[in-house]
């Protein structure tokens, strides 16, 4: 997927969220999971806690909580920022990363 479609599919994430269009909030959210890397985890992250797309959310700390993405996302001005604009996000996927590494 472009740039172009993932910036669509997340304007349409939001608008199906205001307008409760569950079907195409879940299908916005299954394209967007699929796009999921080191440049747009945090932002998904962000979006799918502001518009409770809990199966974006998911994917977005699970990749996160990968050791091999951990270092490269933490090191992003990206996840910097989080600490300031989603303290509460922040510490879900603390312990998200806590719980993936005791697993192993």
């Amino acid at each position: 997927m472009n740039v172009s479609s993932t910036i669509l599919y997340q304007h349409l994430l939001v608008a199906a969220d205001r307008y409760a269009l569950e079907g195409l909030k879940a299908l916005c959210e299954m394209r967007l999971r699929k796009t999921i890397s080191v440049d747009t985890v945090v932002s998904f992250l962000a979006l799918a806690d502001q518009h409770n797309s809990n199966f974006l959310k998911e994917g977005c700390l699970e990749f996160i909580a990968e050791p091999k993405n951990f270092v490269k996302v933490a090191l992003t001005k990206e996840y910097a920022s989080l600490g300031n604009s989603c303290p509460l996000l922040l510490d879900e996927l603390r312990r998200k990363v806590e719980s993936a590494a005791n697993e192993k």
